[in-house]
Parts: C-alpha cells; sequence; structure tokens
C-alpha cells in the first residue's frame, strides 16, 4: 500500500501531464507505471518535462510493452549522468547466487553485463534448436523407415526402441548451461595450472535403506537441501570411498565412523546395476562383492557419505595414500545414514 501510494504521489506531483491523460482515458495505468518507473533518475524539473512530453506523444499511440523501451531510451538522453559512467560504476557490483527452491530444485542466479548475459541465453537457445532439429530429423527417418518395413512385408513395423528427445527448449537450456559451466574451460585463463583442471565437488548424505531401494528418502545435499535419490544412488556408484558413520539406534549419536575403499574387482560384475566393472576373463556376471558393499548387508547404523560431482572421482579423506591429480575429475564421497 505504501508503494501504491508514494507512485500515485509521484504521479501526480511530478508528472501532471501523465495523469491528466490517464484520467481523460488516453492511457492506462500501466502506461503511467512505465513512465514513472524509467524516469525515476531524472530529478531535474525541467528535464523531467521534457521526457514526459516525448513519452506521453509516443505512449499515447501504442502498447504499454512498446512503451518502456522507448521510455528507457528517452530516460538515458536527458540523464544527468551519461550511460557509460552509470554501467562503470554498476559494474562491481555483478555477482552470481545460489538459492534453494522445494523438491531437490535450486535456482543459479547471475547478475553481469547485459551483452555477455544475452550473448550467452542466445548461444544456449541457438543450441537447443540445434538439437531439436536433430531430433525432428531422427523422428522423420524413423516415420519413413516404419512406412517402408510396412509397404515391405505388410506388418507394422515397431520404432518404440528408437530414443528421441522429449526435452522442451528451456529444458535443453538449463542442461547446456550446466553442462557448459560444469566441464568447459574459460576462454581466459591467467593461471599456470589451468581453471579447466578444476572440477565441481558436492557432498551428499544418504540413509543405507534408500541406497538399497527400501525406502525412498532421506538424501541430501550436505547442509543445503534435500535431492532426488536416484542422483545420489548414481554418485555412490561411481564413488571410490565412502565415509560410513554408525549411528545408535535409538539416541541417533554417532558412535564410530570409518573410511571404506573399494577393492578392484577380482572377477565377475558388481552387484550394481550402475557399475559395468568386469573381470576380461568372466564369461558369466558373477556378483563380485569387493567392487561395492551391500547397504543392507551392512552394520546397522552404518552410513555412507558422498562427495561427488562430474568426471572422474578420486579418494578423499584422512585414509588416502596419495593426492588426487589435478584434472582428473571431480571428488567423491557417500555417507549413507541408517
Amino acid at each position: 500500500m505504501q508503494t501504491h501510494m508514494d507512485q500515485a504521489h509521484r504521479l501526480c506531483t511530478e508528472y501532471p501531464a501523465t495523469w491528466s491523460a490517464w484520467s481523460a482515458g488516453k492511457i492506462d495505468r500501466s502506461h503511467t507505471r512505465v513512465i514513472v518507473d524509467a524516469g525515476a533518475a531524472i530529478r531535474d524539473p525541467e528535464a523531467r518535462a521534457a521526457y514526459e512530453r516525448d513519452v506521453l506523444d509516443y505512449a499515447v499511440k501504442t502498447t504499454p510493452g512498446r512503451v518502456r523501451p522507448y521510455a528507457q531510451q528517452v530516460a538515458d538522453k536527458h540523464h544527468p549522468r551519461t550511460m557509460q559512467e552509470r554501467h562503470d560504476e554498476a559494474l562491481p557490483t555483478r555477482r552470481v547466487w545460489v538459492e534453494d527452491l522445494d523438491d531437490g530444485l535450486s535456482m543459479l542466479g547471475i547478475i553481469g553485463p547485459s551483452t555477455e548475459i544475452h550473448g550467452a541465453y542466445d548461444r544456449a537457445t541457438q543450441q537447443a534448436k540445434a538439437l531439436k532439429g536433430h531430433d525432428l530429423r531422427n523422428r522423420r527417418e524413423a516415420a519413413e523407415r516404419a512406412a517402408t518395413d510396412e509397404q515391405v512385408d505388410g506388418t507394422e513395423n515397431d520404432s518404440t526402441c528408437t530414443w528421441f528427445d522429449d526435452r522442451t527448449r528451456d529444458q535443453m537450456r538449463v542442461d547446456i548451461i550446466l553442462d557448459t559451466l560444469l566441464t568447459a574451460a574459460p576462454s581466459v585463463d591467467p593461471t599456470e595450472d589451468g581453471l579447466g583442471s578444476i572440477k565441481a565437488v558436492v557432498q551428499v548424505t544418504i540413509p543405507a535403506t534408500t541406497l538399497a531401494g527400501t525406502t525412498t528418502g532421506g538424501a541430501e545435499l550436505n547442509g543445503k537441501c534435500a535431492i532426488d535419490p536416484a542422483t545420489v544412488r548414481t554418485l555412490t556408484g561411481t564413488a571410490t570411498g565412502f565415509d560410513r558413520v554408525f549411528l545408535h539406534p535409538v539416541t541417533g549419536a554417532v558412535l564410530t565412523v570409518d573410511r571404506y575403499t573399494p577393492t578392484p574387482p577380482s572377477s565377475g560384475s558388481c552387484w550394481r546395476e550402475m557399475c559395468a566393472a568386469r573381470s576380461p576373463d568372466a564369461d558369466t556376471p558373477t556378483p563380485n562383492p569387493n567392487r561395492h558393499p551391500r547397504p543392507s548387508e551392512a552394520t546397522p547404523g552404518a552410513a555412507l557419505h558422498v562427495t561427488g560431482g562430474p568426471g572422474r572421482p578420486t579418494t578423499r579423506g584422512a585414509r588416502r595414500t596419495t593426492p588426487p591429480r589435478r584434472g582428473r575429475g571431480a571428488r567423491r564421497e557417500v555417507r549413507v545414514r541408517r
């Protein structure tokens, strides 16, 4: 209410011609809001009056959406300071922040130069369009193959095995931007070791029962927010070490913490569906308990703590005997709570 009263006061005292045009029905409230907001930085009465006359003549002919960019241009012309001076002063305020949302989602916000921000958005849009075009070609070719096969043998061809990209353009943009941020190297790199060798690192906690698939909750990004168990299971399946936390079944107090490092498989394949490690001489898919221990077979109260990210994992913790080599991937640990 206070904001509306302030806008009304400024409209009546600083923009009388706009107020009169609104009263006469020549423009609507949206026009007045655009004119007042765009001219907020103009303090000189004569400059403000000239700005109002110019924008008002245009506002009576078009919609508020078209008035906004025009009003901003006119306001820049009448502003006491140049655009370059104001840009140089505002540039140091650029920043990046993260806001955690519900259901395992978070928002990454960036404030930066308009040219670079719009350029990055346009590049992600073009890449998404290219992916969509490729998917449409695949769909068209699959349909043509199905029609040809049906004409040849008279039977309907089952093309359900063909994979198509059902993501929307917004979803593609998000995936492309995140993949670029996590894997690409900056074009300007004054460091000696290389910024491209720095990999993302995250820490996640998952209960042993959730990791085993008997429950569906409890996974979290440590100290941040809840995340989906499927993502944590993927990180766990590629982690080279687990921090196991044993809790008291009644009080929940931490009894002990140890480090578990799976040994390389000697034969067969891992019990995890996501782990394709097999011995070269294994003829049959024999489960290998040394690769990853089954959480259901662990001591009651055992927990796994995973630190992970894209790329090859390296062991992290007190029992690490050799430091990870730079550029070999992100570090992953797993903590499972029960």
